[in-house]
């Protein structure tokens, strides 16, 4: 059966056009080949899918429109060739063309790409089958392993009388005479130098004069200072002598 061919004519001679589809495998003898000029009219005048093979050696009519016309016009599995040029690569990708090959002839650097075999629209389903994975034999020959159960465990062996923790003097009663600081000259006690028992922290020096400056000391923490050496004190009448109670706590 004779192949359908369209030759699309431009600046280029015929001769060179028919050169090239020579060198493509294009038997000339079996092929039914139609010319049109691409200068009357960038739509070709033909019907859809009336030709296995479209030719064009014009570079100038190379875009998305007029790959659309030739992809419109070539059969499924059909053959578009052209001249290279910058961007005829991305123009046959984008237009749906595959296997896009590149070779020289008649001194032109010519391009080829399928149409796909495919109707608009057409789907098809992907496979979802899933690769089945062999298990490890559950039979082995290797030595059985041991397992540990709580059974095996005696908890006595593992819980401590809190007794035992106890050393002799831990069982002895505290103290409660452990206020062994010095008395001062008023015969109370007072801290001595290397205080431990705490009462360095409670006391105040009752012998020296302390003039408030804010003259809010004895209403209470809320109107003391930061710097108040009555601070932590409870409220006290003005004029009144403060006692403090050296009875240690510890």
């Amino acid at each position: 059966m004779n192949q359908q061919t369209l030759l699309i004519l431009g600046q280029n001679d015929e001769q060179t056009a028919r050169n090239v589809l020579k060198g493509l495998g294009v038997d000339e003898g079996n092929s039914i080949i139609t010319k049109y000029n691409v200068s009357q009219s960038k739509t070709i005048p033909y019907q859809d899918e009336g030709y296995d093979n479209v030719i064009c050696l014009e570079k100038s009519v190379q875009n998305d429109s007029f790959i659309n016309e030739c992809s419109r016009v070539l059969k499924k599995g059909g053959k578009l060739i052209l001249v290279q040029n910058d961007n005829t690569s991305n123009l046959l990708l984008f237009g749906g063309f595959l296997n896009s090959n590149t070779q020289a002839l008649e001194q032109l650097s010519i391009i080829s790409a399928v149409k796909p075999n495919l109707d608009l629209g057409s789907s098809f389903s992907l496979s979802t089958k899933q690769q089945t994975i062999s298990k490890p034999s559950t039979t082995s020959t290797s030595t059985t392993k041991q397992t540990w159960t709580i059974s095996d465990v005696n908890d006595d062996d593992l819980l401590l009388d809190d007794d035992d923790l106890l050393e002799d003097e831990d069982l002895l009663a505290p103290s409660l005479d452990n206020d062994d600081c010095g008395t001062g000259k008023s015969g109370s006690k007072k801290a001595c130098k290397n205080c431990t028992c705490g009462r360095s922290e409670g006391t105040i020096d009752t012998t020296q004069t302390h003039v408030s400056s804010c003259g809010n000391c004895y209403k209470g923490d809320a109107f003391r200072c930061s710097t108040c050496p009555y601070l932590g004190l409870p409220a006290f009448n003005p004029g009144e002598t403060i006692q403090l109670n050296n009875t240690s706590d510890i």
